[in-house]
């Protein structure tokens, strides 16, 4: 019960609320003894008229528009045998035009504007400067694999020399070692031979000749490590000389590359070769896309022309569908679609005819019976008159 009591409270504020809203269009008895209010009345309706009518009229074009398609419709599908068959062979001709022209978009898809205008303007130079780059990053990259390779070299002849001055103070060492046992054989054998005379001296003796033998042994070494100095100095020296060259040619052919690179918008001649081709594809195909567009507009204005004779109403718009022509369905459904449209128009303009009857036959009443706005109305009604046509 209680639910029921707010629910009825939730109705009577909702009606209220409806009510309130187009109360004012209401006309009573005592409103319509408010002169000001019968005025103000009558402008807001006249407004509304003028503005249902203008409506109307478009609705009338837009109405005529879609008859006058399907009429165009209608005489393309009784044309004569012969002009409908080339009708239809311009319009497979403009079909094919149109995907090749998709297939050139793409192509042309492939590098931007911006650097096929920036190729574009080297184009006499660019076949020459691919070569010339390539040839120049190949002779960077066996420059710098020669200066990693004299690096090693450089580092194999200091280690060689290092290796040598160690074997050189070892053997020095040795030297040094040998003279002094030849040194105490010689004293040992000049003793024994005080004391014996020639007798139990052999040991001393042969002490002393292996002494000397390895002393000329390590002398001879000694003498041979020099020379490998020598040479190891020598051949480190080289190195640093082909190297420090190698490095100078290597700063002048880095800078033309690096030129050539900044110039070309490119980091390698692999690359540039790329772009250029992907240029020289594109440059074909907008020579192709001229070609395609020309042709395109010789056949649509064969087209156009082809239809006009005939009369039709919209002759420019079928060169832009050529799909309805070819295909009947397509074609039915163009048909479909204007049938549908104005009948939605037809509809609406019957709402819009019984609105102004309707507002005309009401401002009409009570301009007579209040006496109110007589001539402004008359002027209104004549403009609606006009926009619309007589309606009654």
């Amino acid at each position: 019960m209680c639910l029921r009591f707010f629910k009825k409270r939730k109705e009577k504020k909702k009606l209220k609320e409806v009510t309130d809203r187009y109360e004012a269009d209401i006309l009573s008895s005592e409103r319509l003894k408010d002169i000001d209010f019968v005025k103000r009345y009558v402008v807001e309706q006249c407004e509304q008229m003028t503005k249902s009518a203008t409506e109307l009229s478009d609705l009338k074009k837009e109405y005529a528009t879609l008859t006058s398609y399907l009429t165009d419709i209608q005489l393309i599908e009784t044309m004569d045998e012969e002009d409908h068959n080339k009708l239809l062979d311009i319009a497979n001709n403009i079909v094919n035009l149109n995907k090749a022209k998709k297939d050139m978009m793409e192509t042309l898809g492939k590098i931007p504007d911006s650097r096929y205008n920036a190729l574009d303007s080297y184009e006499d130079d660019i076949p020459k400067a691919i070569e010339r780059l390539r040839e120049n990053e190949h002779t960077q990259a066996v420059m710098k694999k020669d200066m990693e390779y004299l690096d090693g070299e450089k580092i194999e002849w200091a280690y060689e020399k290092s290796a040598i001055n160690d074997e050189q103070n070892t053997l020095k060492k040795f030297s040094f070692l040998l003279i002094l046992l030849i040194g105490s054989a010689a004293i040992v054998y000049f003793c024994l031979m005080n004391l014996y005379g020639g007798e139990k001296v052999h040991l001393a003796l042969i002490i002393a000749l292996i002494s000397g033998v390895a002393e000329c042994g390590i002398l001879w070494r000694m003498q041979n490590n020099k020379r490998d100095i020598l040479q190891c100095n020598v051949n480190y020296n080289k190195a640093v000389e082909i190297q420090n060259s190698v490095k100078l040619k290597y700063v002048n052919i880095t800078n033309a590359v690096d030129y050539a690179h900044d110039k070309y918008n490119t980091k390698s001649a692999d690359d540039l070769a790329a772009d250029w081709q992907k240029y020289l594809e594109a440059k074909k195909d907008r020579e192709r896309l001229i070609e395609a567009n020309e042709d395109l507009e010789y056949y649509r204005n064969a087209m156009v022309e082809l239809l006009r004779s005939y009369n039709l109403y919209d002759a420019i718009t079928w060169p832009y569908q050529v799909d309805a022509l070819l295909d009947p369905k397509e074609m039915v459904e163009v048909k479909h679609a204007h049938l549908e449209k104005r009948q939605n128009v037809r509809l609406r303009m019957g709402e819009l005819i019984d609105t102004v009857r309707d507002t005309k036959n009401v401002v009409e009443k009570l301009t007579t019976e209040q006496n109110v706005l007589n001539a402004e109305v008359r002027g209104i009604i004549e403009t609606v008159n006009r926009i619309t046509g007589d309606i009654a």
